[in-house]
């Protein structure tokens, strides 16, 4: 089975490493990844926001299944035609309080591959959010499926609520924003199993 998890952090790596570790066999990429996502993946040279090169690239490549976490998960929901999983996408990220022009450093805990403390937003990027959150909540509601952690302090209650009304398959599991590796094994490697007809 051929999935591409889009997203760049550790999120996504304990994605594509669990996802490694599953009996079934699958053919992962990481777009754009990171270093640790290549013991386990192929990176793809694309950015997560990148909703035309990562239609483009889906379109030739045909994955069985698109991945996304938080931002990945609001950019996954964006590429319609695909089965996509979105675990606590963050809907609505223009909205963030942390989402604001200037440098901010990334929060306790969130531990980079690449080790990075800071990061830097400009108008051009809020401008380019908004863009892309006019295109989201729009057909093919059927090929998207959603999981919400229940102690998830991230992801606002809007954001839940209007992926839930867009999107009638979504489930709830017990967890934090930060889907563990355990997390990925007990709830979505099964979610992916039923979605693709595999015991």
């Amino acid at each position: 089975m051929k999935i591409l998890v889009v997203g760049s952090g550790g999120r996504e790596h304990a994605i594509a490493w669990r996802l490694a570790q599953d009996a079934q066999a699958h053919e992962i990429y990481c777009a754009p990844g990171n270093a640790g996502t290549l013991d386990v993946a192929t990176n793809v040279a694309l950015k997560a926001d990148d909703i035309e090169g990562l239609t483009a690239w889906a379109e030739a490549e045909k994955p069985d299944l698109i991945i996304g976490n938080s931002m990945g998960g609001f950019y996954a929901q964006l590429l319609k035609g695909w089965k996509r999983i979105c675990v606590n996408p963050a809907m609505r990220m223009s909205t963030d309080v942390d989402f604001k022009v200037g440098s901010h450093s990334y929060r306790l805990g969130l531990d980079r591959v690449d080790g990075a403390t800071k990061y830097v937003i400009t108008q051009e990027m809020i401008d380019e959010q908004l863009r892309i959150e006019a295109r989201q909540l729009s057909g093919d509601a059927e090929n998207c499926w959603g999981l919400f952690a229940d102690h998830d302090t991230e992801v606002t209650d809007d954001s839940r609520e209007r992926f839930c009304k867009a999107y009638p398959n979504w489930e709830e599991y017990h967890g934090e924003h930060r889907l563990s590796k355990e997390n990925v094994l007990e709830v979505l490697c099964p979610l992916i199993r039923r979605l693709m007809g595999r015991n």
